[in-house]
């Protein structure tokens, strides 16, 4: 199973929105020009697992429901690595991580989880991890639950810091 068009809009939301929030946290920061993605999403040991945060999301988030926890789960096992045209699509210049002919203040490096959706509550849990600037003393990383409304507005219903700074 490819990875889902409409996780892309959730993934690369959610990449904006830990870019807003380190950048106002840390004004020396310059915006991203490329965004470097570290997508091959697995299931294995380590803070890139899905297993881990969807234990994580458990944690932090016991109150909702399961649906998209589960869903992260199922296409967890799925190994297809996400492509940069469909970032692109959603007007965000995504490169891969050879991508190494740009101003390395502007690179910003990520690591994302899939997504997992429940279609039914409108919600999406979402792990990133973002690397400003290639500089990795303002790493840091969010579980994110996402909400969208009847015209696909997104929103971050709720989120938690999992890396520095926590």
């Amino acid at each position: 199973m490819a990875i889902r068009d409409e996780e892309y809009a959730i993934l690369a939301f959610a990449m904006e929105t830990i870019v807003s929030e380190l950048l106002s946290s840390h004004p020396e920061l310059n915006p991203p020009r490329v965004y470097l993605i570290e997508g091959a999403p697995e299931l294995r040991g380590g803070v890139e697992d899905l297993v881990y945060w969807w234990h994580q999301s458990v944690v932090k988030f016991s109150h909702l429901k399961n649906e998209a926890r589960i869903d992260l789960l199922k296409v967890g096992e799925e190994k297809e690595g996400f492509e940069r045209r469909k970032f692109r699509e959603l007007g965000l210049a995504i490169a891969g991580l050879d991508h190494l002919d740009h101003p390395r203040a502007e690179k910003w490096e990520f690591s994302l989880s899939r997504a997992g959706l429940d279609r039914v509550g409108r919600q999406s849990v979402v792990h990133v991890w973002a690397d400003p600037g290639c500089n990795a003393q303002y790493g840091t990383g969010f579980i994110l639950v996402v909400g969208w409304n009847e015209e696909g507005t997104l929103s971050v219903l709720e989120r938690v810091r999992t890396g520095r700074g926590e």
